[in-house]
Protein backbone atom coordinates (compact mmCIF):
# COMPACT_ATOMS: atom_id res chain seq x y z
CA UNK A 1 0.00 0.00 0.00
CA UNK A 2 3.17 2.43 0.60
CA UNK A 3 4.11 1.44 -2.59
CA UNK A 4 0.99 2.93 -4.21
CA UNK A 5 0.56 6.07 -2.55
CA UNK A 6 4.29 7.26 -2.95
CA UNK A 7 3.85 5.82 -6.38
CA UNK A 8 0.77 8.01 -7.07
CA UNK A 9 2.29 11.23 -5.13
CA UNK A 10 5.53 10.90 -7.23
CA UNK A 11 2.59 11.23 -10.66
CA UNK A 12 1.05 13.91 -9.27
CA UNK A 13 4.22 16.21 -8.43
CA UNK A 14 5.97 15.44 -11.73
CA UNK A 15 2.55 16.24 -13.62
CA UNK A 16 2.08 19.29 -11.57
CA UNK A 17 5.35 20.47 -12.04
CA UNK A 18 4.82 19.97 -15.79
CA UNK A 19 2.18 21.86 -15.72
CA UNK A 20 3.27 24.82 -13.90
CA UNK A 21 5.91 25.26 -16.33
CA UNK A 22 4.42 25.32 -19.28
CA UNK A 23 4.31 29.25 -19.18
CA UNK A 24 7.78 29.18 -19.24
CA UNK A 25 8.18 27.78 -22.62
CA UNK A 26 8.98 29.90 -25.33
CA UNK A 27 6.72 31.17 -27.71
CA UNK A 28 6.96 31.68 -31.47
CA UNK A 29 6.07 33.85 -34.13
CA UNK A 30 7.14 33.34 -37.92
CA UNK A 31 7.43 36.40 -40.14
CA UNK A 32 8.48 35.64 -43.55
CA UNK A 33 6.74 38.23 -46.02
CA UNK A 34 8.76 41.12 -46.75
CA UNK A 35 7.28 43.75 -44.42
CA UNK A 36 6.13 44.68 -40.93
CA UNK A 37 5.43 41.96 -38.64
CA UNK A 38 4.04 42.95 -34.87
CA UNK A 39 5.26 39.55 -32.71
CA UNK A 40 3.86 41.45 -29.46
CA UNK A 41 1.97 44.08 -27.58
CA UNK A 42 3.28 44.88 -24.35
CA UNK A 43 6.27 43.61 -22.26
CA UNK A 44 8.29 40.45 -22.83
CA UNK A 45 11.90 38.48 -23.47
CA UNK A 46 13.04 38.00 -26.63
CA UNK A 47 14.93 34.57 -26.50
CA UNK A 48 15.97 34.20 -30.21
CA UNK A 49 15.36 35.23 -34.01
CA UNK A 50 16.14 32.03 -36.29
CA UNK A 51 16.81 32.66 -40.15
CA UNK A 52 15.77 30.46 -42.18
CA UNK A 53 16.49 31.67 -45.69
CA UNK A 54 16.35 35.32 -46.97
CA UNK A 55 16.21 35.93 -50.42
CA UNK A 56 18.45 38.93 -50.93
CA UNK A 57 17.84 39.38 -54.25
CA UNK A 58 15.84 41.97 -55.95
CA UNK A 59 15.36 45.85 -55.89
CA UNK A 60 16.13 48.11 -52.91
CA UNK A 61 13.60 48.79 -50.70
CA UNK A 62 12.62 51.34 -47.39
CA UNK A 63 14.76 50.26 -44.76
CA UNK A 64 17.83 49.45 -47.02
CA UNK A 65 21.06 51.26 -46.56
CA UNK A 66 22.82 51.37 -49.85
CA UNK A 67 22.69 47.91 -51.47
CA UNK A 68 22.43 46.17 -48.15
CA UNK A 69 19.03 44.76 -46.98
CA UNK A 70 18.57 44.12 -43.23
CA UNK A 71 16.14 42.92 -40.87
CA UNK A 72 15.41 45.71 -37.86
CA UNK A 73 14.24 44.78 -34.44
CA UNK A 74 12.01 47.45 -32.58
CA UNK A 75 10.44 47.76 -28.79
CA UNK A 76 7.34 48.76 -30.18
CA UNK A 77 4.25 48.01 -31.89
CA UNK A 78 5.50 49.52 -34.52
CA UNK A 79 8.54 49.99 -36.89
CA UNK A 80 9.86 53.13 -34.93
CA UNK A 81 11.28 53.88 -31.86
CA UNK A 82 13.84 51.67 -29.77
CA UNK A 83 16.04 49.67 -31.92
CA UNK A 84 16.57 46.13 -29.82
CA UNK A 85 19.16 45.10 -33.36
CA UNK A 86 19.52 45.19 -36.79
CA UNK A 87 20.21 42.28 -38.68
CA UNK A 88 22.31 42.27 -42.03
CA UNK A 89 21.16 39.92 -45.26
CA UNK A 90 23.90 37.77 -45.97
CA UNK A 91 22.17 34.76 -47.37
CA UNK A 92 23.19 32.55 -44.21
CA UNK A 93 20.60 30.40 -42.23
CA UNK A 94 21.34 32.02 -38.72
CA UNK A 95 19.98 31.74 -35.09
CA UNK A 96 20.90 34.99 -33.24
CA UNK A 97 20.27 35.06 -29.21
CA UNK A 98 19.05 37.79 -27.96
CA UNK A 99 17.93 37.02 -24.35
CA UNK A 100 16.96 40.75 -23.76
CA UNK A 101 14.02 42.43 -22.29
CA UNK A 102 11.42 44.67 -24.92
CA UNK A 103 8.95 47.00 -22.81
CA UNK A 104 6.45 48.40 -25.04
CA UNK A 105 6.26 45.62 -27.76
CA UNK A 106 8.09 43.43 -30.32
CA UNK A 107 8.29 44.28 -34.06
CA UNK A 108 10.13 43.14 -36.58
CA UNK A 109 11.04 44.69 -40.06
CA UNK A 110 12.27 42.67 -42.39
CA UNK A 111 13.30 43.92 -45.76
CA UNK A 112 14.84 40.95 -47.00
CA UNK A 113 11.74 38.40 -47.95
CA UNK A 114 13.83 36.30 -46.15
CA UNK A 115 11.81 33.48 -43.69
CA UNK A 116 12.37 33.53 -39.92
CA UNK A 117 11.14 32.71 -36.32
CA UNK A 118 10.85 34.85 -33.93
CA UNK A 119 11.66 33.18 -29.88
CA UNK A 120 9.88 35.30 -27.35
CA UNK A 121 7.98 34.93 -23.98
Amino acid sequence: MKKIACLIFLMMFFVGNLFASVENFNKYQRASLDGVTVVKSGGGILHAINITSRDITGVEKAGSIGSQKYITVYDNTAASGNIIGKIKASGDVVAIEYETIFNTGLTIDNRTSGDMTILYR
